[in-house]
């Protein structure tokens, strides 16, 4: 993997559609360009497109994520990313990947690297770990946080925890504009929770702007 972080520094962003997905493939680098905060879809060859691509799978091969958000690049491994279209708002939704944890120990580990790198609830990461504590027999999904990390994005961690086996975090990144309203970052960085009203009524502006109808 440390032969695909040097390798990435001299790639061009990736494309999303047929072509890009077979040089991913080829190369094992997804590399998405989100300085903007946004991934317009014919930046990645999607304009086409309904549905966004999943690229890999759980029992695969490690990919190199690359993400150049608006302050800081970030560089995570998974086996399967996707990524989703608004047609809305003309870009992608969500980029999605997964983190496997082998025991409750990693699992919380990389949460709280998450509280650094992505921006996540320190309270809400140690919520997730007093409650498993108290009920050590509790399986299933947990929403953990959303966060507003270093490099500029906005996020959100999901865990399947399994006491038995292995565990599963399901990151979600999400670049369509309207997340990006100052109202919903204010909210994450200070409770790990979005302001779903600011959201939307940001989706509902920024969505008639783009389809060119006028305010009331």
């Amino acid at each position: 993997m440390h032969e695909k972080k040097a390798e990435a520094e001299g790639l061009a962003y990736s494309k999303l559609d047929d072509a890009g997905i077979a040089e991913i493939h080829r190369t094992g680098i997804i590399k998405l360009d989100i300085r903007s905060g946004e991934i317009p879809l014919a930046s990645v060859g999607l304009e086409r497109s309904l549905l966004g691509p999943t690229i890999g799978d759980p029992s695969g091969s490690d990919m190199l994520l690359v993400l150049d958000g608006p302050t800081a690049r970030e560089k995570v491994v998974s086996s399967t990313v996707t990524a989703s279209v608004d047609e809305l708002m003309r870009c992608v939704g969500v980029v999605t990947f997964w983190r496997v944890a082998e025991t409750r120990a990693e699992a919380f580990n990389i949460l709280r690297e998450g509280v650094n790198q992505w921006g996540f609830s320190a309270e809400r990461v140690e919520a997730w770990r007093k409650s498993i504590e108290s009920e050590p027999d509790s399986d299933g999904d947990a929403v953990i946080s959303k966060g507003f990390g270093r490099a500029g994005l906005v996020s959100e961690v999901t865990l399947n925890y399994q006491r038995r086996g292995r565990s599963v975090l399901k990151y979600q990144i999400y670049v369509s504009p309207e997340y990006r309203d100052p109202a919903n970052i204010e909210s994450i960085k200070a409770s790990g929770q979005g302001d779903t009203a600011s959201v939307d009524r940001a989706r509902n502006e920024i969505g008639r702007a783009r389809r060119g109808v006028k305010p009331n």
